[in-house]
């Protein structure tokens, strides 16, 4: 039996460029000898893709891991993942069992098809880290700095494509060095800082139980490009306001934002959607939201407080320990503190400028779409969105494949839940019953605080106009493209996630109550109704009117 997980299993189905660019991208870390031939490991379906880890749950010692949940929180553990893999994997631990390979043969196996460029890459990365640490703020302008280097040689790269084979032949190797030199080498910098906030706690925690002031510490980092994206947002809407203008495309403040932003969409990471360039809808309509409900009157001066205070707890905390004449654990809580606000912002910036990148693939589909266009095989340049490039190398007129994709797609955007697990027998599982009581549910405790509001159920960061001021946000899962949203909203909830997921980091951020990973909130809970959310017990109670 195999078993094929799916990390994010409540996002939107990629388009089939989409799937494309992370198989060819993903492939090589582990397939490197094999170029266009498809892994084991790695399956698409409805949009999705899986990924199989049967060989890693023949192993007991890795089934328990899995269970007692003590994957470390940097890794950003999907808790409901977990909890439906655990589940089945329990059930058929003894067939897992039976076919087990000996962890020699695994190692060799892995030595034998691992891209070391990756190790290389890791081993290089060593002495920036070590430069990082001693000098944090110097080193911070240096992780993004690489990445824009590597941005601007990708583009260089691009400026020399001429045939489609040329083009056909970028759109299939350049996946694996993006995700490498933008995405991975970047996070490996920054990996000895992300878990400095947990490393202070603990210090703390031997000198005092309360930690509540380490909440403040998350609050307003610097050096986060979506925060400030969403800052730039309300700052356009006070001025804006200010002007009795109304947003539109072509004013000048959204012009230059989407100079800036433009890149980025609802479903950034998939390369066969538009651009907010392409389509600036949600950043017009998200600004006159903001415009209608004034929140650009709290949202400003609220950051600017929430930075003051956070500087102010660094100083309190390691105060208390002076005073307890902790000399050498004030000193060190205070520089892991410091630590952790460089450079936690910057965790999403990887993605930002990966984003960059994205946007100019899909500027060279475009441009097979429209060779394919001329010749014949495809009714319009935007359906090269909806082949593969496997589709585009067969020669073939693909205007059936192109209405056959486009269907699956449309139905997949309306699936509500997708399977966390699936087994070669059939067995799908999209969530553990946990049983939950009749007048509340559970998830976990994700950013501090209690809020009673009005749910508001969102399944796509562009459905944001129908979000009043200070309802509660109850969706699916969140990325960067919901960022802005969370200036309007009084708490969240989600499905999915964990304590590092996107949502919770930024609730913390914004200093928003919010209760993750509970499962099933946007099939229990309707729009129009009061609940009452505990951030720090991870309890959600039904309100009566």
């Amino acid at each position: 039996m195999n078993f094929m997980l799916y990390r994010n299993a409540l996002s939107a189905p990629l388009t089939p460029a989409g799937v494309d660019f992370w198989m060819h991208g993903l492939k090589y870390f582990l397939n490197r000898k094999k170029r266009r031939k498809p892994v084991r490991w790695l399956k698409s379906s409805g949009g999705r893709i899986f990924v199989d880890v049967t060989e890693a749950l023949r192993f007991k010692w890795v089934r328990k891991v899995i269970k007692d949940k003590r994957i470390p929180p940097v890794l950003d553990s999907e808790t409901m993942t977990l909890h439906s893999l655990a589940h089945v994997a329990e059930k058929e631990a003894e067939e897992l069992e039976q076919n087990r390979k000996s962890l020699l043969a695994l190692l060799w196996s892995f030595i034998t098809h691992v891209n070391w460029v990756i190790v290389l890459l890791r081993m290089s990365g060593r002495p920036q880290m070590l430069y990082a640490k001693l000098f944090p703020r110097k080193a911070a302008p240096k992780v993004s700095g690489d990445a824009y280097r590597q941005l601007a040689a990708f583009k260089e790269r691009r400026k020399n494509l001429q045939t489609l084979d040329q083009k056909l032949d970028f759109i299939e190797h350049e996946p694996f060095r993006l995700l490498l030199f933008l995405t991975l080498a970047p996070f490996l910098r920054m990996f000895h800082v992300l878990g400095s906030l947990n490393k202070a706690e603990d210090i703390l925690r031997k000198y005092t139980d309360d930690t509540s002031e380490l909440v403040k510490v998350n609050r307003a980092v610097p050096n986060c490009i979506t925060t400030e994206m969403g800052m730039e947002m309300v700052e356009i809407a006070k001025k804006l306001d200010s002007n009795g203008e109304d947003p539109s495309p072509g004013h000048p403040e959204i012009e230059r934002f989407l100079k800036k932003y433009g890149h980025r969409s609802s479903e950034e990471v998939d390369v066969g959607t538009p651009s907010w360039r392409e389509d600036p809808a949600y950043v017009v309509n998200t600004i006159q939201s903001y415009i209608q409900n004034k929140t650009y009157r709290e949202a400003i001066p609220k950051f600017y407080r929430d930075q003051e205070e956070a500087e102010q707890a660094i100083e309190s905390i390691t105060t208390q320990l002076r005073k307890k004449r902790a000399w050498w654990d004030a000193r060190k809580v205070k520089k892991l503190l410091r630590e952790h606000r460089q450079y936690f912002g910057l965790r999403e910036m990887p993605k930002f400028v990966l984003v960059h990148a994205l946007e100019e693939m899909r500027g060279v589909l475009r441009e097979i779409g429209e060779t394919l266009a001329a010749e014949g095989r495809l009714g319009h340049s935007d359906d090269v969105f909806f082949v593969s490039l496997q589709d585009i190398r067969t020669k073939e007129k693909l205007q059936e494949k192109v209405r056959q994709n486009r269907e699956e797609y449309r139905r997949e955007m309306q699936r509500t839940s997708v399977p966390r697990v699936i087994t070669s027998t059939g067995e799908t599982i999209i969530a553990v019953n946990e049983g939950d009581g009749d007048n509340a549910c559970m998830g976990i405790p994700a950013s501090a605080g209690v809020y009673e509001g009005v749910v508001k159920i969102l399944k796509r960061p562009n459905e944001g106009s129908r979000l009043k001021q200070g309802e509660v946000l109850v969706t699916m899962s969140t990325d960067p493209s919901w960022t802005p949203l969370f200036l309007k909203i009084g708490g969240l909830i989600m499905d999915a996630g964990s304590t590092m997921s996107h949502g919770a980091v930024v609730a913390r951020e914004y200093g928003v109550p919010a209760v993750v990973g509970v499962g099933n909130a946007t099939s229990i809970l309707k729009d129009g109704q009061k609940v009452k959310i505990n951030g720090e017990s991870g309890a959600i109670e039904f309100c009566s009117d």
